[in-house]
């Protein structure tokens, strides 16, 4: 049996969103006492996943206070983070850790619930199948965060605004891995204050 290869798997954490839903930051929402963002990075290193670049709307700098101090993780900007919406955050992110990575993943803010334990069987599925997408399923329906192999970059990078990473999943379903987790974390979307009252704390 061949070994399997170890894969440079890193992440994109998308904070450039104007949360006109919520009414205020999502990224500095309570979750278990720290802020969505923290949240998300934390989670993402105790997995192993790095480079971690977090990606910030111009205006949006007060969110650097959520980000960890850590040589892993590095903050970017998105100069338009409006009209393209999160695909335009991801397209910083891939042209940051392009050279330095084999795979990222594409992680909502306002997802943080995801376990690091999730991470990580994600990361070790994509290090022994290499699939071009990697995306859980928890229950049937699939969820975040998606995790997009180098050779989807380029079509990241050029694919529409409108539809974004979704339209470069659904282009081609065969090149799609399904993983099954035991995480509802992956299916929990924080974009109300009544998702946020549903989330606790």
């Amino acid at each position: 049996m061949d070994p399997i290869r170890p894969a440079k798997v890193g992440a994109a954490v998308l904070a450039a969103g104007r949360s006109s839903r919520m009414g205020r930051p999502k990224a500095l929402l309570p979750y278990r006492g720290r802020p969505f963002l923290a949240h998300v990075v934390l989670s993402l290193l105790e997995a192993g996943i790095a480079p971690v670049a977090v990606v910030l709307a111009p205006e949006a700098r007060e969110l650097a206070k959520a980000i960890p101090g850590d040589p892993r993780v590095e903050t970017l900007e998105n100069p338009e983070p409006e009209p393209a919406g999160p695909i335009g955050s991801l397209r910083c992110a891939v042209r940051a850790l392009a050279g330095r990575t084999d795979s990222l993943f594409s992680c909502l803010v306002d997802h943080p619930a995801v376990a690091a334990a999730t991470y990580r069987l994600l990361a070790e599925a994509f290090a022994r199948k290499r699939p071009a997408i990697l995306v859980p399923v928890h229950r049937g329906r699939r969820g975040h965060p998606a995790l997009f192999s180098a050779t989807i970059y380029e079509e990241i990078l050029c694919c529409a605004d409108e539809g974004g990473a979704r339209n470069v999943i659904a282009r081609d379903p065969a090149r799609v891995m399904a993983l099954a987790v035991d995480d509802p974390g992956v299916l929990l979307d924080v974009d109300t204050p009544e998702d946020f009252s549903r989330l606790g704390d």
